[in-house]
């Protein structure tokens, strides 16, 4: 009597297995660029909460960047360029620092921190009331996509809108470790069309491709 009620338990385990199962494969697995666009959503929701932005400041000034992208449309992105990088970008940030001689896994960490900070360094040079209210708002997520190759990040531009920028970099067995920010150029944001312009911005070591959307 004991074992048969020992295998409808198993019977009935077996069957919720199979329904997950079958679950699992008809679900899609996320792309990078929507595992970025849900970042960038999240971002836009913590920028229309008054009571998240005073969490981290009572600034007027800082609060106003949360007010502005609040008054933009997000819902679909205009454009969106994928961004590679190659060493050359760290000769262009550490080039007072002989990185040259440094130990490669020291250089292989620097390199992996650089598409994350990319932001900030554009941000940055917009003041520090910028760079203070970006921080803000950023979002982002862990997750596994074994098809990520290469450090990389996405930049969704949208009309009349700031542009969101998420990073995604590769860590081990699959795992994503992806970041967005609001990058708060006016230039970029009302000229993001022009591909000359982008690579003044984001300068050399970066590869700027267009993406279909």
């Amino acid at each position: 009597m004991k074992s048969k009620r020992v295998l409808k338990l198993l019977s009935v385990f077996i069957m919720v297995l199979s329904l997950f199962s079958s679950c699992s494969e008809k679900h899609d697995k996320k792309s990078l660029y929507e595992h970025g666009y849900d970042i960038a959503q999240t971002m836009v929701q913590k920028a229309a909460s008054e009571q998240w932005s005073q969490v981290y400041t009572s600034s007027e000034e800082i609060l106003e960047y949360g007010e502005k992208i609040s008054s933009g449309s997000y819902d679909k992105p205009s454009t969106v360029y994928e961004l590679t990088f190659n060493e050359n970008i760290l000769k262009r940030e550490f080039s007072k620092a002989d990185i040259g001689s440094m130990d490669k896994s020291l250089k292989d960490e620097l390199f992996n921190k650089m598409p994350s900070s990319i932001p900030s360094v554009i941000n940055g040079t917009c003041g520090s009331t910028v760079l203070a209210a970006s921080t803000i708002y950023t979002s982002g997520k862990l997750f596994v996509d074994n098809s990520l190759k290469e450090n990389m990040a996405y930049l969704y531009c949208f009309d009349g809108a700031y542009p969101v920028y998420v990073s995604f970099v590769k860590g081990e067995d699959g795992a994503v470790s992806a970041s967005g920010t609001f990058i708060f150029s006016e230039d970029l944001m009302n000229n993001f069309d022009d591909k000359y312009n982008l690579k003044k911005i984001f300068g050399m070591g970066i590869n700027i491709k267009e993406q279909e959307i």
